[in-house]
Order: C-alpha cells, then structure tokens, then sequence
C-alpha cells in the first residue's frame, strides 16, 4: 500500500507504472467524440444563422434607389431639353450662401449655353462635409419677370466628420424658386442626394439662399 495525496491509504494505482486503467480508452474516445460533433453543430447552426448577404430587403432597397436615380436623372434631362433658348437668367458671375440642410457658400458661373455652373462648398447638421456642382436653368414667369423657377442637375464629393471619416459619393439635384432684387437673387430649394459611394443612401436637403451678381 502506498499513501495516497488527498485520500491517505491506496492500493498501487497502474497509472503509477505507466500504465492506462481499464476502460479509460473508450471513455476518451467517446468524449473525443462527443467533442467533435459539439464543434461541427456549433459551427454549421453559427452559419445558417448569419443573414444572407444579399437579402430581400437589400435588393429592394438597392431597386428602390435606383428608380430614384432613375427618376431624378430623366426629370433633370427632360427640363433641359424643353428650358427655352430664354430660359438662361443667370449671364453674370455671382457669390452666395445658403442656410438650412445643407449650409454652403456658392459661387455660380455663367456660360453661353442655356444653363449656368454652380459650385458649393457645403456642411450640414450630420457633420457631412462636401463639394457639389449643379448645371442650373431657370425659367422667368410671364406675369412676373423677376420670379423664376430653378431646376438642375450635378454631383457630390464629400467625406463624413465622425470616428470613421468615411468619403461618399453620389449624385444630387437642385429645384427650386428664385426672386431678383438686383443686385440681389433670394431663393428657396430643395436638393435631393443620392450616395452612391461607400453605400447607396438618400437625403433631401433644403433651404434659403441669397447671391450678389457682381456684374449687375
């Protein structure tokens, strides 16, 4: 008899000479087993149960903002297609702002076609910070000369001011209405984005705007 550790007096255990008790090879076969068939059952319900990358909702989501783009390109090329050779207001270099969704300091450049450039160096409330570029045309009402309608397409570069700085891009319109008081342009918009980059997404913006013709 030997002195056992924990239980004071035990027979000489075969363990001691090396040797495996009986039985003790079927029992770490079976719990090898076992072991196995756990991790293959873990894994195959860990991956049935990940979303399809491409769900439902995903294809439809993407659908949906492709009409949209769809929508707002052939609105925006139609209206410059019927804009008359006396649609193009804008003959002068101007400056401006605008408040509301986005903020931005603009600058519109005319040209000798029947539309004008804007360019905008824009931010809104998401800390989005962005260039954007529209090919405008406005259109003078009959009765009132200096009310017109504003229309127009372009497009958008910017980069978001959060933890992930994440770059966009995406494609934008612009409608809305303008006032003259020369030298002086007040107009209200609306401003419909479209991101295409990193992500599809949509926006609408909006707000008030006011632009100095320098050559007036």
């Amino acid at each position: 008899m030997a002195r056992g550790r924990r239980t004071g007096w035990v027979e000489d255990s075969p363990i001691k000479n090396g040797q495996q008790p009986e039985g003790s090879n079927k029992k770490n076969r079976f719990e090898t087993k076992v072991g196995f068939f756990s991790v293959a059952i873990g894994t195959i319900t860990h991956v049935t149960s990940k979303p399809a990358k491409y769900s439902m909702v995903t294809v439809e989501n993407h659908i949906r903002t492709a009409t949209r783009i769809a929508i707002l390109i052939a609105l925006a090329f139609a209206a410059f297609a019927v804009a008359p050779e006396s649609a193009a207001q804008y003959n002068t270099l101007a400056v401006g702002a605008e408040i509301g969704s986005p903020t931005a300091v603009t600058v519109l450049v005319p040209t000798e076609k029947r539309y004008a450039f804007e360019f905008l160096g824009a931010w809104d409330l998401d800390d989005f910070l962005f260039l954007n570029a529209h090919a405008l045309v406005t259109r003078a009402t009959d009765d009132y000369p200096e009310l017109h309608a504003i229309w127009g397409i372009g497009a958008f570069v910017g980069i978001r001011d959060n933890a992930s700085s994440s770059a966009t891009l995406g494609i934008s319109g612009k409608f809305g209405a303008g006032y003259d008081i020369e030298p002086f342009e007040v107009y209200v918009h609306l401003t419909p984005r479209f991101e295409l980059m990193p992500e599809t997404d949509f926006h609408l913006g909006g707000g008030l705007g006011l632009r100095f013709f320098t050559g007036k």
